[in-house]
Parts: C-alpha cells; structure tokens; sequence
C-alpha cells in the first residue's frame, strides 16, 4: 500500500485493521495521542505492507485534524488531498 501526501502540509499517519478480516472500529483514532505517529512531509510517500485480510482504514493528521480513509486492497495507493480548506483522501 502506498501513502502519499499529496498537500503542502507535514501531515502524522497511521494505519489500523487487518489481519482479522474483521472491518476496522467505527471511531478509530478516536483517544490516541497522534504526536508519536510518522511523519510524512509534504509530497512525501510512505510503503506499507498490511497484514492481510483488510479493510485498512488509514488516519492523516493536519494541523490537528483527522482525515480518514479505507482501503480493501492492500495494493491501494492512499493519497492525502486538498479540498479547499480541508482534506479528502483519494483512494486508487
């Protein structure tokens, strides 16, 4: 899976599921501390190989904001967009 900042903006990821075929709690990310989690710089891309089988739901933090997105392969590439004001992320 490849994940990508595709904004101007350093953004924290993290990526939760897998594994269990069981889809992904419905609030994830919900009480974690985001400050520990990877950074990725803007245009920054970030491979990670997911333990099968997904879904994958995929958390990017901008300026303290959650973004969210899921995945069902785990060949998808997640990328991290702007949308105005906000964000999207853009699953391929």
């Amino acid at each position: 899976m490849d994940i990508v900042n595709g904004t101007n903006e350093d953004a924290k990821v993290k990526v939760s599921g897998g594994g269990s075929g069981i889809a992904p709690q419905s609030r994830p990310f919900e009480d974690e501390n985001f400050a520990d989690w990877p950074s990725l710089p803007p245009g920054g891309l970030l491979r990670h190989s997911p333990l099968p089988p997904g879904p994958w739901t995929v958390c990017f933090v901008v300026n303290g904001h959650r973004v969210l997105g899921e995945a069902r392969s785990g060949s998808s590439k997640i990328t991290l967009t702007p949308a105005g004001s906000a964000f999207r992320i853009k699953v391929e």
